[in-house]
């Protein structure tokens, strides 16, 4: 069972992502909106799958990246991130991509786009 991670400032888009990660048959699934709660949580807990958004409150969704990658490299080896952000912005995307994220959400997003995400995601896990 895959355990799933949502770090979103938006109620709308913790849900939503809830919803469709629900159908697409992801159950064990917890919510968080700020940067400084998700890595606490990630430094406490496993979880196959982060979705991180960029704009978050206090601290920003690359610096948590950041953080995530140096202080907790060897723990967090086998999760994957996937940012999100409603910004199309091509800095940030080119940084997340040089930290090792496995996919990018640009909101608003569909079902279809998440099960591509969540598909490539499954791959590079089975791949190594």
């Amino acid at each position: 069972m895959m355990k799933a991670l949502i770090v979103d400032d938006s109620k709308v888009t913790r849900g939503l992502l809830q919803l469709y990660l629900n159908k697409l048959g992801v159950s064990d699934i917890e919510q968080v909106a700020d940067g400084v709660e998700a890595f606490g949580k990630i430094k406490r807990k496993k979880f196959d799958i982060v979705f991180l958004d960029i704009g978050l409150p206090l601290v920003s969704g690359l610096e948590i990246l950041r953080k995530i990658r140096s202080e907790l490299a060897e723990e967090s080896k086998d999760t994957h991130i996937i940012m999100c952000t409603g910004a199309n912005d091509e800095a940030s995307v080119r940084e997340a991509i040089g930290h090792g994220v496995s996919g990018y959400l640009l909101k608003p997003f569909s079902m279809e786009r998440l099960a591509e995400v969540l598909r490539i995601a499954a791959t590079r896990k089975q791949n190594g």
